[in-house]
């Protein structure tokens, strides 16, 4: 019923009352966004007791939803999110007919997944920016049904989803759209399927646009706390490494900031890691060098890790904005050394070290006690350094 709705009726004009068909033979959109609005309500008053009629609309109307029209579009996804909710298995569902209805399920995101995989909207049809505009309303509501069964074809989605080239194309809806699905898929509890999850994460840092990586990094910021108990601490690095080694400035930036906040919960173990990013700083470098045009790809690739290791020295010490953990000292005298280093090393550096002092300014009495005598004036020389009065 809801395939004949969405379909072209007859290819053969017909006369019906109102209007109701047009002169090439389709429903007006009026009239059938009567009919799905109708049949939505229909199916969710049935609930679990409509699985027949929801299965076979899974399995049809994913061929039909390419529409015109904005209204029956959002009333598609309506109606399919309706009949993957009444497919979501309940306690006390008979093992067989879970089964059916969880492959069902299933079927429709792994079609869903086939349908994003697109390398450019440039050059898109309509129709099937419509059938992606239609499944992109619809899959807030697939991810929240999400159960254990889900988890494979779900990671694959949003594999597909993170990596999705919305900005090629010039349709506004469009970015709007990809942001609320992410946001709702971002905030599920995906247990053990996490690790999973992580790994399709780790696979969009590598070869894809930095709009996708700050994209990654946006979801990864929400779900690593929603399911905080279930992630792999060995693979945090994993994740972040390629994201703060990034070409893009805007990307490290924002790997910096997702960093500290999984330092301060642990997920991250700060002796490790300044270590590491230690080594990458390197020692500090006063002299200028020419624009970044102008640069050698081997010296353009060595600005890009020093400014990696500062960005990951910023993100140690903020991640402790109210307090001085023993490593403390000796990282911030390791950043404070990069102070006079060439942009944008050096405004992370003078920047961190301002935010540094803006939350440990009340308690400073108490907190340069655990530093050396070499340590701080380290520190205070920075403090208080002639780019105060610049």
């Amino acid at each position: 019923a809801a395939a004949a709705a969405a379909a072209p009726a007859s290819t053969e004009p017909a006369e019906t009352e109102g209007g109701a068909v047009s002169e090439s033979g389709q429903l007006a959109p009026s009239v059938l966004a009567a009919r799905l609005d109708l049949l939505n309500s229909l199916l969710s008053k049935l609930s679990w007791k409509g699985t027949e009629l929801s299965t076979l609309l899974l399995s049809e109307l994913p061929r039909h939803v390419g529409q015109e029209y904005k209204l029956v579009r959002g009333l598609l996804a309506q109606l399919m999110a309706t009949a993957f909710s009444n497919l979501t298995v309940t306690p006390g569902s008979q093992p067989a007919s879970s089964a059916q209805q969880q492959s069902t399920q299933v079927q429709f995101l792994t079609t869903i997944a086939d349908t994003l995989n697109v390398s450019s909207f440039a050059d898109l049809p309509p129709a099937t920016l419509n059938l992606i505009k239609t499944f992109l309303v619809c899959l807030p509501s697939c991810f929240s049904s999400y159960c254990a069964a889900h988890a494979p074809a779900l990671c694959t989605l949003v594999h597909r989803l993170l990596v999705l080239p919305v900005e090629t194309s010039s349709d506004p809806d469009l970015p709007a759209l990809l942001t609320a699905v992410l946001a709702t898929a971002s905030h599920i509890e995906y247990r053990h399927a996490f690790p999973s999850l992580l790994d399709a994460c780790v696979g969009c840092t590598k070869g894809t646009t930095w709009h996708a990586k700050m994209r990654v990094i946006a979801f990864c910021q929400v779900s690593l706390f929603q399911s905080l108990f279930y992630v792999p601490k060995n693979r945090i690095l994993d994740l972040f490494q390629p994201l703060l080694l990034d070409e893009q400035v805007e990307v490290r930036n924002n790997a910096s900031k997702a960093l500290s906040g999984l330092i301060r919960c642990g997920l991250v173990d700060p002796a490790t890691l300044a270590a590491l990013l230690a080594a990458w700083a390197g020692p500090p470098r006063t002299a200028k060098t020419g624009p970044a045009a102008a640069m050698s790809p081997e010296e353009r690739a060595a600005l890009v890790q020093r400014h990696a290791g500062a960005l990951g020295l910023r993100a140690l010490v903020e991640a402790f904005p109210y307090s001085v953990p023993a490593w403390m000292p000796d990282v911030l005298v390791k950043f404070c050394l990069h102070v006079s280093d060439v942009d944008p090393i050096g405004a992370t550096v003078r920047a961190g070290m301002s935010e540094f002092w803006r939350t440990h300014r009340e308690g400073w009495d108490k907190s340069k006690a655990l530093f050396t005598e070499e340590q701080l004036d380290a520190v205070t020389n920075t403090l208080i350094s002639p780019w105060y009065f610049a």
